[in-house]
């Protein structure tokens, strides 16, 4: 069996690293597909000019993050035209930006371009639970909620609505034992690295990262030990739960 990324910013991996090796050696572990995510124009520009096998991207308006040319609804709406995007991502609600309203109704926006093509939505979500249940509820997408570390209340409350919830780093790392057991009795649920995000930049003596896509295996190897679930059991279940995505 296998095992696969369901989050990472491949472009911006590209800043730091020959991303060609960086999978390579992810391979050569047993990694076998990616999610990647662009949040921009060039980051687009980056996946269209660098299409490697066992890689998918999403696009979309993201609630916080404002770097590089903007994404617009009529880019997404081109991607989807030519079959360039798994599905419309990031995209959601963030407490840290205070423009609610605006984050509202792009978040509606894009749900409705999302359900008018059938695809699925890579979820950005930082507080404002109940309203993005409500929002969700209305407009219900299937979907990976990115970097999920709520608790146990969310889980419960969103189990109907059929979502992935995307364990990484910040919620492994947490000892969180009783919210990721949660979630895997819920069942829905990937591992993610979110490189390179899930590493800081260079350290002041200038040595470049070690492969943070690697760290995929560590991660899954903790929440095998700390939560007791055999490592080949929680493999066949992100397998078979990464199939709806991988195709």
């Amino acid at each position: 069996m296998v095992w696969y990324d369901a989050h990472c910013h491949l472009p911006e991996l590209a800043k730091s690293h020959d991303v060609a090796d960086a999978l390579r050696t992810a391979s050569e572990k047993g990694i076998a597909g990616w999610l990647s995510c662009a949040l921009n124009q060039e980051e687009v520009r980056w996946h269209k000019l660098n299409r490697i096998p066992g890689i998918r991207y999403s696009a979309g308006i993201h609630p916080l993050y404002d770097a590089g040319t903007p994404l617009e609804i009529a880019d997404l709406e081109n991607l989807i035209s030519n079959k360039e995007i798994f599905a419309i991502g990031e995209i959601g609600l963030d407490k840290r930006n205070r423009q609610l309203d605006k984050q509202t109704a792009l978040l509606k926006e894009q749900l409705a371009l999302a359900r008018s093509h059938g695809l699925p939505c890579v979820f950005h979500v930082v507080g404002h639970y109940d309203l993005f249940f409500k929002l969700l509820s209305d407009q219900p997408v299937r979907g990976i909620w990115h970097g999920f570390n709520a608790s146990r209340e969310i889980v419960k409350q969103f189990s109907g609505l059929g979502l992935t919830f995307s364990l990484g780093r910040m919620l492994i790392e947490s000892l969180k034992h009783h919210l990721i057991n949660e979630v895997i009795s819920y069942g829905n649920y990937l591992l993610e690295t979110d490189a390179p995000y899930n590493f800081q930049k260079q350290d002041r003596t200038g040595k470049a990262m070690p492969n943070p896509l690697l760290e995929l295996l560590g991660y899954a190897r903790t929440v095998s030990r700390l939560n007791g679930v055999k490592l080949e059991s929680l493999q066949h279940d992100l397998q078979a739960n990464a199939g709806q995505y991988f195709s």
